[in-house]
């Protein structure tokens, strides 16, 4: 099974119905039987209604989460919303109660119930079984299963699959179909538009619920609570005065007015200005970034173009280019900084529904499947080798797989045996599992290994997606050996893994000075940024129901490092520390945007360092719902103002594209996880930032062009369109925010936290 976003199509849907009808069929035929045999009507009484609507719609709801993958708290979100809202969508809805009501009328006027149907449904309304029956059925377990399997299964995937119009009305449609007669489907379609509106606009089935709740609890509260006695709905139905459907209609459109204009003010995202520059940009890509540069033509892409000219860059302005990083060089292609391109591509399509995004990245990963892999299975990537797109030819050196999240599920879709080549790769030629599980992240490996924790939880994701695709235990088996080892190297007495742990095995490897002095301290937050979270991904790709293989670990490795800082007071914190003594290294961060240096002496700065924390502390709060990651990154936010990024014409920030793009990306996952309409308005400040900014002539690029950035004493600008420097992963943070602000975030993958 490939793990999939969760899109349906609408005779899918039809065929979750169906299976929700067979299964209550199968679950009542029984029930029948035994109440002919002890002359009792059991399937006709609240209790046994619930029971069998809970197991019949609860199964198919299980099976059809379990389908695509995520567990139930992504799938069916219930985080809380702004207060402000409830006030709005209660008057709308009882706005629609009154509406409901008289067009129920004009119904039973039209075409009178038949006795024999409306009886059973009378004995419910008016409490014949007794009301705590009647709440059971109608206020518990009603709302819970439909919600759960219209808006929180059906409506979602849709909103993949149709435009957020038709998704929302489509799903309205089979709700009151579900219904099975026309006087409840008239109001079961009614509040399918309007519940299925909430949920677009919260992301969250709290007012679905609360809403589909109180409305079916106004029957209780009219005939059982206020005394008022049932009309009888197979005789005429007496209409309602004038004033009360004027009063229901004002009630509603004024719910609705005041609900959008507090969304539209806190959702102000430029989707038509965004989707038009990611959709430029996207064209750029396509006409200019495609090999056409030697003899071969080929539908690869190139590493790096100028923007102002469109051409490749010259090498006294080349980026991320060092001795030993030709895999980073301008004309070179590189699969495991395409990440964010390739995502880009696939999401364009599915917004805009032009194929020629989704076909060139298609043509691009089954080239790459086919012809690049190294007689090993090893892909050529990484910061030392690749493909030279002039020459046509392998740029030699070591392969190296470090942090990146490539689209497996895509490469898998092509090309699954070059996938489980790569994956037996990693442990056949850079481990030697007979002396221990120590590693060299390049291929081939070096002679004396360097355990990099960030390499390692790439590799764990691997291994697991491996596993489920294919059910072979070994690949789950080595994940896990892999996640253990990692652990038996950590510092027991404070949690800490050290950026190059030392293996005892490999008493070489304290002979290297530098690898002795990194195997001392952890770095850059390196153990919660790039290896704990890829750990969480791991236990993610996994069935929700499966043991806990990775989530404490990372979990433990996180608040290692959040427990040692607390801004609040300190107005500052650390990034790396004595993995013995648990004490801060280097110098302190007090400004989260400012360039750190947190290495020691004769080691280079290593950018904004800080940064790392709110992001893996972001999207380990959306994996995880844990509720201490949220506070420590709140914790973090007075570090992290964002009111530098208001004023456009301020003074620019040297952040490259890439890291700006995962801030956007943490910003929006706790939108995404919380819908706090604070974090989506960080996230659209960063977006304008970046909109600004870092687009020259449709072209995204790696950083602000009136910022001069210094490589080796050469000065380097940045009007570069780089695949490394995260162009791409910018343009795709931005068209992510499009997704939300046009109610169809599922439609973009979750940007990746990659390797900048």
């Amino acid at each position: 099974m490939i793990p999939a976003r969760p899109q349906l199509t609408g005779n899918q849907a039809v065929g979750l119905l169906v299976t929700v009808f067979i299964a209550i069929i199968g679950i009542g035929l029984p029930l029948s039987f035994v109440g002919l045999a002890l002359e009792i009507d059991l399937t006709s009484h609240p209790i046994t209604l619930g029971l069998m609507n809970l197991l019949a719609i609860g199964w198919v709801v299980r099976q059809a989460i379990g389908r695509t993958g995520g567990g139930l708290r992504r799938a069916l979100p219930l985080h809380r919303i702004d207060a402000s809202l409830y006030l709005p969508m209660l008057a709308s809805l009882l706005g629609s109660a009154v509406i409901i009501s008289e067009l129920d009328n004009i119904a039973v006027t039209l075409y009178p119930p038949p006795e024999e149907w409306a009886a059973p449904l009378m004995d419910i309304a008016t409490g014949k079984h007794g009301w705590l029956s009647t709440i059971f059925l109608v206020n518990v377990v009603a709302p819970i299963t439909e919600e759960c399997l219209f808006r929180g299964v059906i409506l979602r995937g849709f909103l993949i699959t149709y435009s957020t119009r038709k998704a929302v009305l489509l799903s309205a449609f089979l709700f009151a179909a579900f219904h099975m007669n026309p006087w409840q489907g008239i109001g079961a379609f009614f509040l399918g538009i309007l519940f299925g509106w909430w949920y677009v606009r919260t992301r969250s089935l709290v007012p679905c619920l609360a809403g589909h709740a109180a409305f079916n609890a106004l029957p209780v509260i009219i005939i059982g609570l206020l005394g008022v006695e049932a009309h009888d709905v197979t005789q005429a139905p007496e209409f309602q005065p004038l004033w009360m459907n004027a009063l229901g209609v004002a009630m509603l459109g004024g719910g609705v007015l005041v609900l959008q204009r507090i969304f539209q003010a806190s959702q102000p995202i430029p989707v038509t200005d965004w989707l038009g520059a990611v959709r430029r940009f996207g064209d750029r890509l396509l006409k200019f970034a495609r090999d056409d540069f030697g003899r071969e033509v080929t539908p690869l892409f190139v590493s790096q173009v100028i923007a102002e000219d469109n051409q490749l860059p010259a090498s006294s302005t080349r980026l991320y280019v060092a001795d030993g990083r030709g895999g980073a060089g301008p004309t070179s292609n590189n699969l495991q900084f395409d990440g964010g391109l390739l995502r880009l591509l696939y999401g364009l399509s599915d917004l805009t529904r032009d194929e020629a995004y989704a076909e060139a990245a298609d043509e691009y990963l089954s080239y790459y499947l086919e012809r690049l892999p190294l007689p090993s299975g090893y892909f050529p990537w990484g910061d030392h080798r690749g493909y030279d797109v002039v020459d046509d030819d392998d740029i030699e050196g070591h392969g190296e797989f470090t942090v990146a999240l490539p689209l497996w599920h895509r490469m898998w879709a092509i090309d699954p045996e070059a996938v489980i080549r790569q994956a037996d790769a990693l442990r056949g030629h850079i481990i030697n599992p007979d002396r221990s599980l120590a590693f060299d992240r390049h291929h081939p490996p070096s002679a004396t290994p360097h355990c990099m924790n960030s390499s390692a939880g790439a590799w764990i994701v691997l291994w697991t997606f491996v596993h489920t695709q294919t059910g072979d235990q070994q690949y789950l088996k080595w994940a896990k050996e892999m996640a253990d080892y990692l652990w038996s190297l950590r510092n027991p007495d404070t949690d800490l893994l050290a950026a190059h742990p030392h293996d005892s095995a490999y008493p070489e490897m304290l002979e290297n000075e530098r690898l002795s002095r990194r195997a001392k301290r952890t770095e850059y937050l390196g153990p919660m940024y790039w290896y704990a979270v890829n750990l969480l991904r791991a236990q993610e790709l996994l069935p929700s129901k499966s043991e806990d293989l990775f989530r404490s670990q990372a979990l433990e490795y996180i608040r290692a490092f959040t427990s040692r800082f607390d801004a609040t007071s300190d107005g500052h914190f650390y990034a790396s520390f004595d993995i013995e003594s648990g004490n801060p290294l280097f110098d302190r961060i007090k400004d989260g945007w400012s360039l750190t240096p947190q290495a020691g002496p004769e080691e280079t700065t290593s950018g904004v360092v800080g940064l790392r924390a709110p992001i893996a502390l972001a999207y380990a709060y959306r994996l995880t719902g844990e509720a201490d990651l949220k506070a420590s990154f709140n914790q973090l936010y007075p570090l992290f103002t964002l009111d530098r990024f208001k004023d456009l014409d301020g003074p620019r920030l040297p952040i490259s594209a890439g890291l700006l793009a995962q801030a956007i990306g943490a910003w929006t996952n706790l939108y995404a996880a919380t819908s706090e309409y604070g974090y989506l308005a960080g996230a659209i400040t960063l977006g304008r930032y970046a909109a600004h900014h870092y687009v020259v002539n449709d072209w995204f690029v790696c950083g602000p062009p009136t910022v001069p950035r210094y490589r080796d004493d050469t000065l380097s600008g940045w009007e570069t369109y780089s695949n490394r420097g995260g162009s791409a992963d910018l343009a795709l943070a931005l068209l992510r925010l499009v997704g939300i602000g046009d109610g169809r975030a599922e439609l973009i993958e979750d940007d990746p936290l990659c390797y900048f």
